[in-house]
């Protein structure tokens, strides 16, 4: 465990068993995705013709405590190497969790700080509001809008997902 950096997110609600075995709920949410699936845009410029904001939830303190020492208790270790934000912006986090996810880092109990969001909310959110966050990860499926998040974001970690999603999608 020494070498192994865990990271896990909070923010989209109580961890809960799956009311549906894996191996069904896997192709039922891709076939969801596919249904729900927003236009891409070209470019970040263009990307605010296309946006469709991330639906807001307040983040309360309790439930981020709730939910990180349930990921502690079910990943068995004492300390989290980075703690994300799942589809969440830094505006949802309420105050009091703010403090204690800053507490929490001064502490030692989590490493690092990020946000996992789709790129375009990223790129419409408020630039300021990142600063407590150290890890960006988003979709990389636009190259122009990647490329426009790492210069916006310069010194943030950015990790990408969904890299070949345009490709295999021809």
């Amino acid at each position: 465990r020494l070498e192994v950096s865990i990271a896990t997110k909070f923010g989209l609600g109580p961890w809960q068993t799956p009311t549906i075995p894996s191996f069904l709920a896997l192709p039922l949410n891709h076939l969801r995705r596919k249904v729900n699936r927003r236009p891409s845009s070209k470019s970040a410029t263009t990307s605010a013709q296309n946006f469709h904001p991330i639906a807001y939830r307040a983040i309360s303190q309790k439930s981020l405590a709730r939910q990180l020492r349930g990921s502690l208790e079910r990943l068995g270790v004492e300390q989290i190497g980075a703690y994300l934000g799942h589809e969440c912006l830094p505006s949802f986090i309420e105050p009091e969790a703010s403090m204690l996810l800053q507490r929490l880092k001064n502490e030692g109990k989590i490493q690092r700080l990020g946000i996992g969001v789709s790129a375009q909310d990223l790129w419409h959110a408020r630039e300021e509001d990142f600063s407590s966050f150290e890890l960006l990860q988003y979709n990389a499926d636009n190259g122009e809008l990647t490329r426009d998040l790492m210069n916006h974001f310069p010194e943030a970690q950015h990790h990408h997902h969904s890299l070949l999603k345009t490709a295999l999608s021809k």
